[in-house]
């Protein structure tokens, strides 16, 4: 009797008392990565849910976008049905950050910085390797200049100088390459 009681209230309770938060399953991502569609077990599909409370072109908000399939939770407007937002995502697929002229987007693939209109970054460690080989070659014309001996008493016009540096210069036989020092995955 005693449980039969306690059901009948809570189904009393749930039709006059509207759920605040709620769970639900993104099905689709729309408008512009601004809303979203959201299934609900055993209840309606919730159309247009924000995925920021507030819409429109704000100058500092961070936009989490969920990944189709994952579960999030929501939130009515004003207690209104037709007026939600997403709290909070289980899975998010893309991260967006914008504080006034300064743009941060982060997915699985990409960390654009400010719509990458400077490029790459610089991966460190391969510049300092470049920049050693380089020093080397630099070191290694400067030793060929160096060391490079002229014939005594040849009256070759330099011939037998160039020859001995030539052969010093043969000595250096990595070059640089600065092909793959920049991270294309992070730009700014």
């Amino acid at each position: 009797m005693e449980e039969k009681f306690q059901r009948l209230v809570e189904l009393l309770l749930e039709k006059s008392i509207p759920s605040f938060v709620f769970l639900g399953t993104v099905k689709e991502i729309a408008e512009n990565k601004q809303y979203c569609t959201i299934t609900r077990e055993d209840k309606p599909t919730l159309f247009k849910v924000r995925l920021n409370a507030i819409i429109g072109e704000l100058e500092n908000n961070i936009t989490s976008i969920p990944k189709i399939g994952s579960r999030v939770l929501c939130s009515l407007i004003e207690n209104n049905a037709t007026e939600a937002f997403v709290l909070a995502c289980e899975c998010p697929e893309e991260l967006n950050i914008k504080f006034g002229e300064s743009t941060l987007i982060i997915n699985q693939d990409n960390i654009l910085i400010n719509g990458g209109k400077l490029g790459g970054i610089i991966i460190v460690d391969k510049l300092v390797k470049q920049l050693g080989v380089l020093s080397k070659r630099v070191d290694g014309i400067i030793n060929a200049i160096k060391n490079g001996k002229p014939a005594s008493g040849s009256m070759d016009g330099g011939t037998m100088y160039q020859t001995t540096m030539l052969a010093e210069l043969e000595k250096i036989t990595e070059t640089e390459n600065f092909s793959d020092i920049v991270n294309e995955k992070i730009k700014h």
